[in-house]
């Protein structure tokens, strides 16, 4: 339910692109949501297939739609890092599912990584720049190593079985564009 209500979020922090403070409220509130709703499905045992779906991509939705409602030149670097990753591990998630491999489970750096993009989001959404940009990088580079970390173990997996293969890119975009 709390994963459907910040999924209402979207449009409305989208919606609100250029009048900031309104953009703030409704993602702030959709980001403290996201922490209460996975706490609520551990301490109740009520974690389902769906909602393990939904909520990653929700969260993405979410951090897309308001990195793109900023329209600030110094957000662009950071906002391509964290849209690739999203892209890049959402692609890899969907390659081990179809191969049905291991399942990526997320890791407490990702789990890092979307608080800081959250803070430094509703903080940049709230107007304070400096201290918004600040989390908005380092969630950035926390991007970078928690997706190059859920990377390694599928993509290890999978070479184990192809020696033959020149390098990983070959690999990859053999499997990911001729499968």
């Amino acid at each position: 339910m709390l994963t459907f209500s910040r999924l209402c979020c979207v449009p409305v922090v989208g919606a609100c692109a250029g009048w900031h403070p309104a953009a703030a409220i409704a993602f702030g509130a959709a980001s403290a949501t996201d922490w209460f709703d996975g706490y609520l499905a551990r301490k109740w045992d009520a974690e389902s297939a769906l909602g393990a779906f939904l909520d990653p991509v929700v969260d993405k939705l979410l951090v897309c739609v308001a990195l793109i409602s900023l329209q600030d030149p110094a957000v662009v670097p950071a906002a391509c890092v964290v849209v690739n990753r999203e892209i890049a591990v959402s692609a890899l998630r969907e390659w081990c599912a179809l191969r049905q491999q291991l399942r990526i489970h997320v890791s407490k750096g990702a789990k890092l990584k979307t608080a800081t993009q959250m803070l430094g989001i509703t903080l940049l959404l709230s107007g304070l720049r400096p201290p918004g940009l600040c989390f908005l990088y380092l969630s950035a580079a926390l991007s970078l190593s928690s997706g190059i970390d859920s990377a390694k173990i599928p993509l290890s997996s999978s070479f184990a079985s192809y020696r033959s293969v020149s390098s990983p890119l070959s690999y990859v975009t053999a499997n990911l564009f001729l499968a």
